[in-house]
């Protein structure tokens, strides 16, 4: 059911006392809560300047409430040999919610960013720069459906995503594919305005800085690559990753 190689048991069994366990919840729970006062402070300052709350508005505010299941499916931090059969089956259908959670949180968060790009920059870009907003909020869709019909058609019967006896687990051939998939379309949400923002009629300070508001969610980017050389593993090892399992919050 674990899918564990035989190095991953050696490992899990030279550190069978570890836990993560409070480091997950920290780091969970912190930047839950961030993003929830980012997203209120938003909503907040749409009211305070009597402004109707718009397409991109609710979509983040959607993205922060789809956050809830997916950071539910994320907390964990003991290893997997440590659990019992209940337990088991358990961490493996909050990995499938997991699966699903990240896919729509992540389609409807850029789907918000691409339509604040829109409404930032209605009155100071050419028709090419709304084909690039279709173009890559259709990639977003397009991501979305064919990684949901992937995770759902990879194990059949479906239960067997959670079977102790019938084991099947996400492949990292489809991890990788829809990791490196998502990272390209970062980089794309990056640089799409870069043009612009250097086309306004500012000091190049100010440029900057409006370029670098940017580059802080392109962040976001740098961690799926890592994530990406994170399944892998460290070079000469064949310990690909450290399994710790995803509990219940």
């Amino acid at each position: 059911m674990s899918g564990l190689s035989p190095s991953e048991v050696e490992y899990e069994k030279a550190h069978i006392h570890q836990s993560r366990q409070a480091a997950c919840y920290a780091v969970t729970i912190t930047f839950f809560v961030l993003a929830i006062c980012c997203t209120s402070l938003r909503v907040i300052s749409r009211r305070m300047q009597k402004l109707p709350l718009v397409l991109d508005d609710y979509l983040a505010i959607a993205g922060s409430i789809l956050l809830i299941p997916f950071m539910a499916a994320t907390l964990g931090g003991r290893h997997i040999i440590t659990l019992t059969p209940e337990e088991l089956i358990m961490q493996a259908k909050w990995e499938v919610v997991n699966l699903y959670a990240y896919i729509i949180c992540i389609t409807v968060i850029k789907l918000s960013i691409l339509a604040l790009l829109s409404r930032i920059f209605a009155s100071t870009t050419a028709r090419g720069f709304y084909v690039c907003i279709w173009i890559l909020s259709l990639w977003m869709i397009l991501w979305a459906i064919a990684l949901s019909f992937a995770y759902s058609l990879q194990c059949r019967p479906f239960s067997s995503m959670w079977s102790l006896t019938d084991s099947c687990r996400s492949s990292l051939q489809l991890e990788y594919s829809a990791s490196i998939l998502n990272a390209v379309h970062d980089v794309m949400l990056f640089l799409l305005p870069q043009p612009t923002i250097w086309g306004l009629p500012l000091r190049t300070r100010k440029k900057f800085a409006v370029s670098l508001t940017f580059f802080i969610g392109f962040v976001a980017t740098l961690m799926g690559l890592l994530k990406i050389a994170y399944i892998e593993g460290a070079p000469g090892t064949s310990h690909k990753s450290d399994t710790c399992d995803y509990q219940r919050l």
